[in-house]
């Protein structure tokens, strides 16, 4: 076994070479870098000060506040959960788009319609949103969370409409700027409907896999 002292060097982005001197400073970690280590230690160190963010800690930097639970029309009951751990999985039932006080987000109506692309590209940004705060409260931590299996999307479509996967790409992108491109990717299906309920422009239902 190799022993070495660790000592992990980090250059600023807007470091320059100085070949004037010899000497090399190293910038301090958060982990101490003293002990002699193997070389498979000293790695795994030198990785965990360069991890990627967390879920929680990404949305945090981001700025992004999750809804609350859904604000529901007087006398609408929903005899399931809107998450379901089963085992190491986490199957999310169908959410429709939310606004940051929990109430239901328009517009509302068949997309190719009422609703422009766009609008129904932000609505399901906001389905992802509303998702995300379902899980985090099930879940504790959106930490647990070791990869997105599916995604079923499901775009209220006027005749004809048929860019139900461009609507569904305002959900995509969020679930990848959230979670990178390793935990974040997902099979997914993106099908045009006759109608949705409480006239939504877009439902969405997921999978996911957990950790502890």
């Amino acid at each position: 076994m190799i022993l070495f002292h660790a000592t992990c060097f980090r250059l600023p982005a807007n470091h320059s070479p100085d070949h004037s001197s010899s000497e090399q400073k190293p910038f301090l970690t958060n982990a101490p870098r003293t002990g002699k280590l193997g070389l498979g230690a000293a790695m795994a160190l030198c990785e965990k000060d360069h991890a990627m963010p967390g879920a929680d800690e990404k949305l945090a930097a981001l700025g992004i506040v999750l809804p609350p639970p859904l604000k529901l029309p007087p006398r609408m009951e929903l005899p399931f959960p809107w998450v379901n751990v089963r085992g190491d999985r986490a199957y999310i039932s169908g959410h429709g788009p939310q606004e940051p006080d929990g109430s239901l987000a328009g517009p509302f109506g068949a997309v190719g319609e009422r609703v422009s692309l766009e609008e129904a590209r932000a609505s399901a940004r906001k389905v992802g949103l509303s998702m995300l705060g379902s899980l985090k409260r099930e879940l504790g931590s959106l930490d647990r969370i070791t990869g997105w299996c599916r995604v079923h999307g499901m775009v209220n479509s006027a005749l004809r409409f048929t860019e139900t996967p461009a609507v569904m790409n305002g959900f995509s992108d969020l679930i990848l700027e959230v979670f990178g491109p390793e935990i974040g990717r997902h099979a997914r299906t993106a099908i045009g409907v006759a109608a949705l309920p409480l006239n939504f422009p877009v439902e969405i239902e997921a999978e996911v896999m957990l950790g502890r």
